[in-house]
């Protein structure tokens, strides 16, 4: 029998006081909800790096309570496996910054990119502030620094889990192809099962397809999909990306733009 069945059972069957009481002792006991973990991508290679920013958000959505919380941040390699797994307290209107290159470093990790996932609870999960947001989850900022001096800095744009693939994937970014030497791509993939994804750039004025690329994901694996601009079938002044289908909803990959001049810009695709 359904929750909501036995709710309407009892409100039919009590007196209207007693189910009150019955639903705010319920509402009391309840902890709070905790949605999904988001998920991106780490860059750990000998010139770039990537830092992780995370705060307490309980403490501003909820200020007139302390809540004091913790993170837990998982990372996996691009064949999906788990290698690292941090966790750290966040104080009342705390924050932290993790550093991956000194935590794989420090850990002896090698691996140069693939996924990772930040969660933020709360010590207390019956904060009555807590309880007060409803349904929540960590949004962290990851900012990418290179050697050279490009940065990046971008927000998690999937979930780990009960996802689904999506099918006939357009970006809506319009790429410019001036002083461009190449497109690289780094896939996220947050489902537990394997998944195959065809990539195709296209001339946005014609729509001809100047290169594709195939993949294959193991569960929670990532990929770097690479488009050198001296294999394109021509360069017209400007292109747009497809997919046939992503790993999961709103996975899109991060899109790197690597310049002639050794700069590049990541972002969402």
């Amino acid at each position: 029998m359904a929750f909501q069945d036995v709710k309407e059972i009892l409100r039919t069957a009590l007196p209207e006081p007693i189910f009150a009481g019955l639903r705010q002792a319920f509402n009391f006991c309840r902890p709070g909800e905790i949605d999904k973990v988001q998920t991106t991508i780490y860059l750990n290679t000998a010139t770039s790096r990537t830092y992780i920013g995370v705060n307490n958000f309980y403490s501003w959505l909820g200020a007139d309570q302390i809540v004091n919380a913790h993170i837990k941040v998982v990372f996996h390699d691009k064949a999906g496996t788990p290698r690292l797994t941090i966790k750290k307290p966040l104080g009342f209107f705390g924050s932290c910054m993790l550093d991956v290159r000194e935590l794989f470093r420090d850990h002896k990790i090698n691996s140069d990119f693939g996924i990772f996932t930040v969660s933020v609870k709360p010590n207390n999960p019956w904060n009555i502030a807590v309880k007060k947001m409803g349904k929540s989850t960590a949004i962290f900022y990851c900012l990418y620094q290179d050697d050279n001096g490009s940065i990046g800095l971008v927000h998690p744009n999937a979930r780990i889990g009960d996802v689904e693939p999506i099918h006939n994937w357009t970006s809506l970014q319009v790429i410019s192809t001036k002083e461009l030497a190449s497109i690289v791509l780094y896939q996220m993939h947050g489902g537990d099962y394997s998944h195959e994804v065809t990539y195709r750039l296209t001339a946005l004025d014609t729509g001809e397809e100047l290169m594709t690329r195939t993949v294959n994901y193991d569960p929670f694996g990532s990929a770097k999909i690479e488009f050198p601009i001296e294999e394109w079938s021509r360069i017209p002044a400007e292109i747009i990306l497809k997919a046939d289908s992503l790993p999961s909803s709103n996975a899109k990959p991060l899109l790197q733009r690597v310049f002639k001049n050794g700069l590049f810009s990541i972002s969402h695709s």
